[in-house]
């Protein structure tokens, strides 16, 4: 979860495959805009000898745009503690996205023109007798959520 994960573009007709994020970085819930020229998704540096989750979440994971034309990166949250993550499109440019502060507390956030606004709060991700977290993979906001 931490390491040797990158987001790229595979070309099938050659075997080939194209990085797209900076070496020592990993990525984690990518996500494409309806018109496949842009890509959402966290990524933080790199860190092989982690001790669990506790550590793990204590490093920041921005939100970041890549351009697959271009391949020009955009940094677009700045969350001051914790990680940010599963962004989603709620529009052309606005998103929807999760962010898990150091101490396992999650949120839903809206980034709306540069602005960063809480939606809810609390949501559980973890277990609160073992600290542990009891969930981990891909989470699709539209199953949970209609914005109208």
């Amino acid at each position: 979860m931490n390491y040797g994960k990158t987001l790229g573009i595979l070309n099938v007709l050659t075997g080939t495959f194209e990085s797209l994020i900076p070496q020592g970085q990993t990525a984690m819930t990518p996500y494409y805009s309806a018109n496949g020229k842009n890509i959402l998704y966290a990524s933080s540096v790199e860190i092989k000898n982690i001790q669990g989750i506790g550590q793990w979440i204590k490093v920041k994971h921005p939100i970041y745009k890549i351009n697959i034309e271009t391949k020009k990166i955009t940094q677009l949250t700045n969350s001051l503690n914790g990680f940010d993550f599963a962004p989603v499109y709620i529009s052309n440019k606005d998103i929807v996205f999760l962010r898990a502060d150091s101490v396992g507390n999650v949120s839903m956030w809206e980034l709306e023109d540069g602005n960063e606004t809480k939606i809810i709060d609390g949501l559980v991700f973890y277990s609160d007798q073992y600290k542990t977290q009891n969930y981990y993979g891909h989470f699709n906001n539209s199953y949970y959520i209609d914005f109208g």
